[in-house]
């Protein structure tokens, strides 16, 4: 029986270990996904919606006044 316990003691470490590699893999697999798609949705927002929305997400911008229906206030 004590033959069992400690196969069964290193079987639970073992699996605890690889689940913890797998955790971590993954965390850091997807905070790089979430890092490479905050900045290319700032490079997009920059290029495509800054003018009319402005850069501080107001729609503060000169533009904005000449619209109808005015550009959404990003802030509220």
């Amino acid at each position: 029986m004590h033959k069992n316990s400690l196969k069964n003691c290193a079987f639970k470490l073992v699996a605890q270990l690889v689940n913890s590699v797998f955790l971590a893999t993954l965390f850091f697999v997807l905070s790089s996904v979430v890092n490479a798609t905050t900045s290319s949705g700032k490079l997009i927002y920059d290029r495509y919606c800054a003018f009319c929305h402005g850069l501080t997400d107001n729609a503060d911008t000169d533009v904005t006044k000449m619209l109808i229906p005015h550009p959404r206030h990003f802030c509220s």
